[in-house]
């Protein structure tokens, strides 16, 4: 189901997790993951949600209770050796992580919210995961820019070679 998504905690992304639930990146500190802060996977990211940091949250850490019901797009950094990055998209992201953990054990999770519900971020997940691969970055998860946004003008209709409804 669809919740709405508006809160102040959605448009400052850094406002929404506190210290000891999640850690903002920062410069200052050596990043947790292979390629970390500067790796190609974040800046494309960061690009493409016009230059926004994401909340990081580590294996340990948890997400606030604001991000059980707003839209979220967001990276899975894998573990060396592999250093895959998987790109997602929920309405729970206290859920999805604790999946993510269980079946994966990710080094981390960078998380952006999404103004326009599901809808919206299944879009920007298609769009992540063809950028990122069109870039080289390895993903773990690249078959998935092939699948239909529902809810949008393309909902129903396969995609083009260019990603678009025919």
């Amino acid at each position: 189901g669809s919740s709405p998504s508006s809160s102040s905690a959605a448009s400052s992304p850094s406002a929404a997790f506190s210290p000891s639930a999640a850690s903002p990146p920062s410069a200052a500190s050596p990043p947790a993951v292979p390629g970390g802060g500067g790796s190609p996977a974040l800046e494309v990211a960061r690009r493409a949600l016009g230059g926004r940091e994401p909340m990081r949250l580590l294996p340990g850490e948890v997400p606030p209770p604001a991000a059980v019901c707003d839209s979220f797009v967001y990276l899975l950094a894998s573990p060396p050796p592999s250093a895959r990055w998987y790109v997602g998209e929920t309405d729970n992201l206290h859920r999805r992580w604790e999946q993510h953990r269980s079946s994966r054990a990710p080094a981390a999770l960078y998380a952006w919210p999404v103004q326009g519900g599901k809808s919206a971020a299944r879009r920007l997940e298609t769009a992540l995961i063809e950028q990122l691969a069109a870039e080289g970055v390895a993903l773990s998860n690249d078959a998935d820019a092939a699948h239909v946004a529902f809810g949008g003008a393309g909902a129903g209709t396969p995609p083009t070679a260019s990603g678009g409804a025919a």
